[in-house]
């Protein structure tokens, strides 16, 4: 038995190894570690002896940016009207 992923934003593990006895079972797990942002696919093929051979399963999956990380950052706000200047600062606390 083999187990493929073809891209770098799924990797995949299993129990298997590289033989699996006849009526024998395995798990097989995916994660998704997105390099960029955007809409992103893979397939994992599984080669064995069944027809058919190899199996393939498709896997999408979107990248996101990062969350902000925690911390406080400072939002300055400046209204103008004719000479009159106002200014507001702001601190955002993310936890």
């Amino acid at each position: 038995m083999g187990v493929h992923c073809n891209s770098g934003d799924f990797q995949q593990t299993n129990t298997g190894g590289t033989s699996l006895a006849a009526g024998g079972n395995c798990s097989i797990g995916v994660t998704f570690a997105p390099t960029t942002t955007g809409s992103r696919a893979a397939t994992l093929s599984i080669s064995d002896n069944a027809i058919g051979s190899p199996q393939s399963v498709t896997l999408t999956g979107t990248g996101v940016p990062p969350a902000r990380q925690p911390g406080a950052c400072t939002i300055t706000l400046t209204a103008t009207s004719g000479a009159l200047v106002q200014t507001a600062h702001l601190t955002l606390t993310v936890q």
